[in-house]
């Protein structure tokens, strides 16, 4: 998979910052993504640097919405198609470890000619079951675990920590519940609001 250079757009606030990232690293760069919270107005010094730089030096460039509303200002100033556009963005907000390693799939295989299959973005349940040995658990997977006639402890978070990766806490709660003879079942969600999640 190719090597990857992550930045927050919060530490390039300035020009000067944002110039020095460019001569240092973008210039450099054989693909640009930019996921771009609050759209053109939040970093437009940035933006039309990147875009300047991008055509000059003929490096393909993703820009599109850090959040679920598409930005069709920030797709029309990106080189790369639309649709690889969007395929990009829907991996990014579909979260989770099996999109993000999917997503470096496509990337290996849309633009640095690696011939590696890749699964589409795929969007994580409204609810589901975390364990940390598979990508989706099930309740089997913890029953396994589970101490005989004893009750299920619910251990409910937010799915953004899944989609994020942040799962060591919940992972490290689950085992102690476990030491200490209690059965975790650790139920990843969206909203506790959200009618789905209440049932």
């Amino acid at each position: 998979l190719p090597s990857l250079r992550l930045a927050t757009l919060l530490h390039l606030r300035q020009p000067a910052s944002v110039d020095l990232y460019l001569d240092d690293v973008l210039q450099h760069a054989r693909l640009i993504i930019i996921d771009h919270l609050g759209g053109e107005s939040y970093w437009p010094y940035g933006t039309e640097r990147v875009v300047e730089l991008c055509c000059a030096r003929n490096i393909p460039l993703a820009m599109f919405s850090g959040d679920t509303t598409e930005d069709t200002n920030l797709l029309l100033k990106s080189t790369l198609a639309q649709e690889d556009c969007r395929t990009l963005w829907r991996y990014l907000r579909e979260g989770g470890a099996l999109n993000a390693r999917e997503m470096l799939r496509f990337v290996s295989a849309r633009f640095f000619a690696r011939a590696l299959p890749y699964a589409p973005p795929r969007p994580l349940p409204a609810i589901s079951i975390y364990h940390p040995a598979t990508e989706l658990g099930t309740l089997a997977d913890w029953q396994a675990q589970w101490h005989h006639d004893v009750p299920a402890v619910a251990v409910l978070f937010y799915r953004s920590h899944l989609q994020a990766g942040n799962t060591n806490v919940f992972q490290h709660l689950c085992e102690q519940l476990l030491q200490q003879g209690m059965n975790p079942l650790p139920l990843a969600l969206v909203s506790l609001k959200d009618s789905l999640c209440v049932d």
